[in-house]
């Protein structure tokens, strides 16, 4: 679970969580290299104004301090081809990176979006105001329960406030579970940031999702 002043993701328990932080870390690396690049040009920019912040300072002769500043910014050297190969690959350069982060953006999408042939069993979630009904589908059986939130005063050693249930499910391990997620009254949204999911419970709809924990653990989820 999250941690007091915790900043960074919460220990992957599933594929699409572990494809989420793969994919943050992927995009984070190639963020932080534009950013350096553009300090770098920003800081040469910086001197290069405070050079000539200088040299007005010790300059009498506005005029010589123009021909200056005109001579060393203005450069009418460059050539047509220079100006032309500069804007195709200012223009080039950021499509291979947007081309860099969809490529994989799109794998995890698809992935998170792929639908398993088999699962072990199905749960069925109906949110409702204050409270979660669970229907376990496994073999022809069906096993349905309630799941509400435990009273601060009914907490015991090792409970949290606002997150323990009195019927927390259960999922298998290693295991596909097909998710069916729904709602009897207004719009909730399940969510577990540990498997990497968050589902909107629709009146009337049912959303579908694939999980399967890699780890064995107590993982609290949020609603809305």
């Amino acid at each position: 679970m999250s941690l007091l002043n915790q900043i960074y993701f919460i220990e992957p328990a599933s594929f699409q969580m572990e494809g989420i932080y793969y994919l943050h870390e992927h995009i984070f690396g190639l963020g932080f290299g534009i950013l350096c690049t553009v300090l770098i040009l920003y800081r040469r920019v910086l001197l290069r104004a405070l050079g000539f912040k200088l040299l007005f300072n010790t300059t009498n002769n506005l005029n010589n301090l123009f021909f200056f500043v005109e001579q060393n910014v203005v450069n009418k050297n460059v050539l047509k081809t220079t100006k032309k190969n500069l804007e195709i690959s200012w223009t080039i350069i950021p499509a291979f990176i947007l081309a860099y982060i969809a490529g994989p953006s799109f794998a995890l999408l698809y992935s998170m979006d792929e639908i398993l042939p088999e699962s072990f069993f199905t749960l069925i979630i109906q949110g409702a105001q204050w409270y979660w009904n669970y229907e376990y589908f496994f073999n022809f059986n069906k096993i349905g329960v309630s799941s509400y939130m435990v009273n601060e005063l009914d907490l015991e050693l090792g409970q949290f406030r606002l997150l323990s249930v009195n019927n927390p499910i259960f999922l298998p391990r290693d295991l596909p579970t097909r998710l069916l997620v729904t709602s009897n009254d207004v719009l909730h949204s399940w969510a577990v940031p540990a498997l990497g999911i968050k589902v909107d419970a629709v009146p009337g709809r049912l959303n579908q999702v694939i999980v399967q924990p890699l780890r064995s653990g107590v993982f609290f989820w949020t609603v809305f």
